[in-house]
């Protein structure tokens, strides 16, 4: 979405300055509302708090747990769209990437990872993708948008 920085309308799709200052407004939904995607994650508090806002922007519905039984259990019960796993809380998540596929083969698994972490390269393979902690907007835009 585009808004002008002035009051004028624009027209039916003209835009008689083309070279005039425009905001971007963000976030934009990537997606249509009526289409929410939902996501689990194995996180701990500090990542929640950075990936929170950013599925809420990302038209995303997110679940958290903080115990590897219970985020087991979930997949188990009704393996989400999405599934998101802090390596610092489950190491390398082989079994469960691999028991969640084999309920829903279109599962997107993601593993959450500290910048420069020695896992990343045994991650490959494993998991569809590797997102760094901080949590930075452009790689979920990227993943999700």
């Amino acid at each position: 979405m585009v808004l002008h920085s002035d009051d004028r309308s624009p027209g039916a799709n003209a835009d008689p300055d083309p070279d005039r200052p425009r905001i971007e407004l963000w976030p934009a939904p990537p997606h249509p509302l009526d289409r929410r995607r939902h996501a689990v994650a194995l996180a701990s508090h500090l990542a929640r708090a950075e990936i929170e806002p950013l599925m809420a922007s990302l038209c995303v519905d997110i679940t958290f747990v903080m115990r590897i039984e219970l985020l087991s259990a979930r997949v188990e019960s009704s393996c989400p769209e999405i599934l998101i796993i802090d390596t610092d809380l489950l190491g390398l998540p082989d079994e469960l990437c691999r028991m969640a596929r084999s309920l829903r083969p279109d599962v997107v698994t993601v593993a959450l990872v500290s910048h420069w972490s020695e896992r990343e390269d045994r991650l490959k393979g494993v998991v569809d993708a590797v997102l760094h902690k901080p949590a930075r907007r452009e790689e979920w835009q990227h993943l999700f948008g």
